[in-house]
């Protein structure tokens, strides 16, 4: 017989408010823990309201030395170099979010800063396909955006999946965490095949041939000669760094694309 013991101070403590439902509270705590509960709800949005005015103050700045490629003058050949560089440290597919949503949002003049301090730079990123201040419609755009805005992130998705057939994430799950997406959740204003090339295509990789005068070369040898392998993330750039190889006419097509947040991931086996 194995017998184990819990010792009484490695049992996991109770909280008083686990085992009341919300109608209760008052019954377990004091006025004064509820009040400070509320108080601490507001300092919270109040700072998150700072931080949206800080990421797009940062948005500008990343805006304003990569367009007037002051980052040369700062001491780099190109701009992700500086905006990597240990002084600066910010991931490269953070800076150019920031600075997309910035020229989409504010820069174009679609909403002013102090619309979209109390809003979530998230599911700004979410409606950012919506924002298009040229539109004949945009001031109800403009409006029914700001409503948006106002549900939760897994009701926003669940009202871009239902009403308007926008499957760029999937619904929510795993405690209100966006599932991952495969390929066939790409919208239809993606790169993405028809349905008799999906189903002729390889497992991971198709179509993918080098023109090099009369030569053709399959897609393995093209695969292979790049070494690529694994997932991939997705983000813009102004330019490749450094120097790469150069392969003409190539086509690589994944099946398996995965969404986390707003971030891209392909992956190449």
């Amino acid at each position: 017989m194995i017998e184990v013991k819990k010792s009484v101070g490695k049992v996991g403590a109770v909280h008083p408010l686990d085992t009341v439902s919300t109608e209760q509270v008052g019954d377990v705590v004091s006025k004064t823990e509820i009040t400070k509960a509320f108080d601490e709800e507001q300092s919270l949005l109040k700072a998150k309201r700072k931080s949206v005015d800080i990421t797009f103050e940062i948005a500008a700045r990343l805006k304003r030395i990569r367009d007037n490629r002051w980052y040369k003058i700062l001491g780099h050949n190109d701009f992700q170099e500086w905006v990597e560089s240990p002084e600066i440290d910010i991931d490269r597919a953070t800076a150019y979010r920031y600075i997309k949503l910035y020229e989409a949002y504010i820069v174009s003049g679609a909403f002013t800063i102090e619309e979209l301090e109390d809003r979530s730079t998230s599911k700004m990123e979410i409606l950012l396909p919506y924002v298009d201040v040229q539109s004949d419609d945009w001031r109800n755009r403009k409006v029914k955006l700001l409503g948006l805005m106002e549900l939760s992130r897994a009701d926003l998705v669940e009202h871009l999946n239902r009403e308007l057939s926008d499957n760029r994430y999937a619904l929510p799950k795993n405690n209100g965490e966006i599932a991952n997406a495969t390929f066939e959740d790409v919208p239809a204003t993606s790169a993405k095949p028809r349905k008799a090339e999906h189903d002729a295509a390889d497992d991971v990789v198709a179509n993918a041939v080098e023109v090099a005068g009369d030569r053709t070369i399959p897609h393995s040898e093209v695969k292979k000669r790049l070494n690529l392998s694994g997932w991939y993330e997705l983000v813009p750039v102004d330019k490749p760094v450094g120097e790469g190889k150069e392969i003409h006419g190539a086509v690589i097509q994944t099946q398996v694309v995965m969404f986390q947040g707003s971030k891209v991931f392909a992956n190449i086996e």
